[in-house]
């Protein structure tokens, strides 16, 4: 959550008990810096534990290039028989060459 304007934040000193009870709470604002600063912190502590995750879960993809006939049709089921061995399409350039990709090991 970012916050645009100062956040309100309430204090409780038991030291002076002889106060009334609406005095003891002192109400008081955080500077924008002081918000920045908090900000900066926390989305640096979750970009350390996303990356984190992510290294433990790299994918390792193998790829597979062929040429393919461009004729729609045949293009369709060319493109239908990978995918249904896990292939994904990356790219087709303008002389028929496809290149495909899938987690390894599958």
């Amino acid at each position: 959550m970012i916050l645009d304007k100062p956040r309100a934040v309430l204090h409780f000193n038991p030291i002076m008990k002889h106060q009334k009870a609406s005095s003891i709470f002192a109400l008081t604002n955080r500077s924008a810096g002081q918000n920045a600063i908090v900000r900066t912190l926390m989305g640096c502590s979750m970009i350390f534990l996303f990356s984190a995750e992510l290294e433990a879960k790299q994918i390792v993809w193998e790829y597979r290039v062929i040429t393919v006939n461009t004729t729609p049709r045949i293009l369709e089921a060319t493109l239908n028989e990978n995918g249904a061995q896990g292939w994904e399409l990356v790219e087709i350039n303008s002389k028929g060459v496809a290149v495909f990709k899938r987690p390894k090991g599958k």
